[in-house]
């Protein structure tokens, strides 16, 4: 299974672990949270799970869920399809599983998952009713995959009724072949050179596509047909911002705030003057920097590891 998901090869192997057993016990998937940072291949790996199993299936954000009744029409619209299609397996897909936190919404999810039971309301009052069951009397079907880039921030109840898999972040062997395949799923043939640029500049799976989309818009954008070379890959770059380490235009500020604070600045006072949240800065900008060991994050602020290295002047010249 999964030989087309490139990477996390522990993860595939749990995973595939876990779904051929329970084919083979003809029971339910295993219940699953995916965690590990953005753009590693949670989501993709949840809906290939879909694909493999031909399950019927069902997508929540849990950042947009307000109510427990909304949840409850979403799963009656999944059991519709699985009677309608005879599936044998039916998949909840919840993604940014973080924002459940605490409280109502996390108790419904809970009782769903251990009791195999969802809270209905009836009027004024609430009831237990049973997820569908299957001639053995046991929910032998239906399968709950949560999707979080931090698990810290999700209640350790729901966690341990969950087995996790942990998402890592791809080598640039790796996300140069991704860099391949998509190219070739656009109908282009690229220089393994451009495929390696791309790898090199790209943090994620996920940045990995959207460059080969910018790269092959480009090579149409300017008549280029099949022929991009490796210069019209660095135009590309440059046009959009991003120089040879993969930073952009938001880490290139980021530094250059850094270089006009020498004893430091607090997080706050960055997003402030990036005029951007808190948690964007610390879990997309400072990610790249601190793995390129350029900025230090002490509990009284952030700072340059090495100021002689850096620049003179904001660009997107490599250090």
């Amino acid at each position: 299974m999964f030989n087309d998901f490139i990477g996390n090869e522990k993860a595939k192997n749990v995973i595939n672990i876990g779904i051929c057993a329970a084919i083979r016990k003809n029971d339910r998937i295993p219940h699953y949270i995916f965690s590990g940072a953005a753009g590693n291949g949670k989501t993709k790996m949840a809906k290939d799970i879909v694909k493999e199993t031909g399950a019927v299936s069902v997508y929540l954000n849990a950042s947009t869920i307000t109510n427990t009744e909304s949840v409850v029409q979403s799963l009656d619209m999944l059991f519709e399809e699985y009677n309608k299609k005879n599936a044998r397996h039916a998949i909840v897909i919840v993604d940014e599983a973080h924002s459940l936190k605490g409280g109502k919404i996390c108790d419904f999810f809970l009782t769903a998952i251990s009791e195999d039971t969802v809270e209905v309301k009836c009027g004024k009052t609430t009831r237990s009713l049973p997820i569908m069951r299957t001639k053995s009397g046991r929910n032998d079907f239906l399968s709950w995959i949560f999707i979080t880039n931090r698990t810290g921030e999700l209640a350790d109840a729901l966690i341990s009724r969950l087995t996790e898999v942990r998402f890592v972040d791809y080598s640039e062997d790796e996300k140069c072949e991704i860099a391949k395949r998509y190219f070739e799923h656009l109908d282009s043939e690229i220089r393994p050179e451009i495929c390696t640029e791309v790898g090199k500049r790209a943090w994620s799976a996920r940045e990995v596509i959207k460059y080969v989309e910018g790269i092959n818009d480009y090579a149409i954008f300017k008549d280029l047909d099949e022929d991009i070379s490796i210069e019209n890959v660095n135009e590309y770059f440059e046009l959009i911002g991003v120089d040879s380490r993969g930073l952009g235009i938001a880490e290139l500020e980021y530094i250059e705030i850094l270089k006009n604070s020498p004893n430091g600045i607090s997080l706050q006072n960055i997003a402030t003057k990036m005029g951007i949240g808190v948690k964007d800065i610390s879990e997309m900008i400072e990610k790249k920097l601190v793995r390129l060991n350029i900025v230090s994050i002490e509990s009284n602020g952030r700072s340059l590891v090495d100021r002689s290295t850096l620049s003179n002047r904001f660009s997107i010249e490599e250090q």
